[in-house]
């Protein structure tokens, strides 16, 4: 990386580091050079991590983006009048296959969104351009192909234990995935404007 200022030991011959940690390949260190570091540095042992508590175990499940985007497709489709899939999403009437289905869309979604709008670090998607990479925008397309055809098919769908979508549910699902990645782009529009 540029600017990374940390020793990059992996990259430099095994003869100038035993040289540099005055140590030797076959034997390693000596006794004596062994117990002087043990005085300096203490021994090689990891550090004990402190105990976790289970509220804050509860609390790190929602620190992710994913979740929160299931929540919010949650909320809307209940808002929408879908409660039983709101409900399914949030886990609550057990409707596994349907929590299943949303969970698979939304990660999906999700990552095929990101994958076009981390093209550039500076420019968001429509600057970039979608013909300026053929060979991804043809993966997506192949890939949104597949994803609809394993919630659509009967076949696949019991191959993969998901539920029939609606309309609402992909526009639902689409949207709430769609909304990050509209905000990276307006994160990288404000960021280029404020840099000129």
């Amino acid at each position: 990386m540029p600017g990374d200022t940390r020793e990059r030991w992996h990259d430099r011959p095994s003869a100038a580091l035993t040289t540099q940690l005055h140590t030797e390949v076959q034997q390693g260190l000596s006794p004596g050079e062994a117990a002087q570091r043990l005085q300096q540095q203490g021994p090689n042992a990891l550090r004990q991590a402190a105990r976790v508590s289970p509220l804050t175990l509860l609390a790190g499940q929602f620190n992710t983006l994913v979740i929160w985007v299931l929540i919010g497709a949650a909320l809307v489709s209940v808002a929408l009048g879908e409660v039983v899939d709101g409900s399914a999403i949030l886990g609550i009437t057990g409707d596994i296959a349907v929590a299943r289905t949303a969970a698979f869309s939304v990660l999906v979604i999700e990552g095929l969104l990101r994958a076009l709008s981390m093209r550039s670090d500076t420019r968001p998607i429509w600057h970039v351009g979608l013909r300026s990479n053929l060979l991804l925008c043809a993966i997506v397309l192949i890939s949104v192909a597949v994803h609809v055809a394993a919630v659509s098919l009967p076949v696949l769908r019991t191959l993969f234990g998901v539920a029939p979508v609606s309309l609402g549910q992909w526009i639902c699902w689409i949207g709430f995935t769609a909304l990050p990645c509209g905000l990276l782009a307006g994160w990288k529009v404000l960021r280029h404007t404020r840099g000129r």
